[in-house]
């Protein structure tokens, strides 16, 4: 969905914890500027990292992108960001019909070459009319194909987006004390699981670096 700058300066952000608005703003004191420049060294020791940060790209387009440089650079991961942005190969297809064919063909790719695939989806906006705001199966935008063919679905939920205090029930169980880090709080709802187990695991938001872990 960005471009290959934003995302850059996102994981320079995560990797060096300098804010991300400091990094644009270029309101950098000495020891900042000092991590932002081992940050980067870091970062360059990484190798496979490849970007395609065209628009519009068909989902035969997106497999036939990785598999071109996959082999050689021994590709396990590809992130697509994000479906609902994935271009019509027939504009007249439905929409249902056309995440139906992104799905299958992303699925099929993915199993063909043995490497995992992860796929950002929009939600529908029924979500906000709910007082229960955490994502379920059914709130993915043109659900059927998509719950259908993933092995894995993660829903993510920040509490702290909807109000200033945490829910009982929601953000925390029954019995359980309110969480001390609302704010940063995170929860990763598994909504699917073919291979496990599903339920929520506790993450952290760190709002400055637009990073979570």
């Amino acid at each position: 969905e960005d471009t290959r700058d934003a995302y850059a300066d996102r994981t320079i952000a995560h990797e060096s914890k300098v804010p991300a608005e400091t990094m644009r703003r270029a309101q950098l004191n000495r020891g900042e500027f000092d991590q932002l420049q081992h940050a980067v060294a870091r970062l360059r020791q990484r190798q496979g990292w490849l970007v395609d940060d065209r628009s519009g790209l068909t989902a035969n387009e997106i497999v036939r992108s990785w598999r071109r440089v996959g082999e050689k650079n021994a590709t396990q991961l590809v992130e697509v960001d994000y479906l609902q942005r994935i271009r019509k190969r027939d504009p007249r297809l439905s929409t249902h019909e056309h995440i139906g064919e992104c799905m299958t063909e992303l699925a099929d790719a993915a199993k063909a070459d043995g490497v995992a695939v992860v796929v950002g989806s929009q939600l529908n906006r029924g979500v906000e009319q709910r007082e229960d705001k955490r994502p379920m199966l059914s709130d993915l935008r043109e659900s059927g194909y998509t719950e259908e063919l993933a092995k894995c679905v993660i829903g993510c939920y920040r509490g702290a987006y909807y109000g200033p205090t945490a829910v009982m029930g929601v953000d925390y169980e029954k019995g359980e004390p309110p969480p001390r880090d609302f704010e940063s709080l995170l929860l990763l709802l598994v909504l699917k699981n073919s291979n496990g187990r599903t339920g929520q695991a506790r993450g952290v938001w760190h709002g400055p670096t637009v990073s979570a872990r």
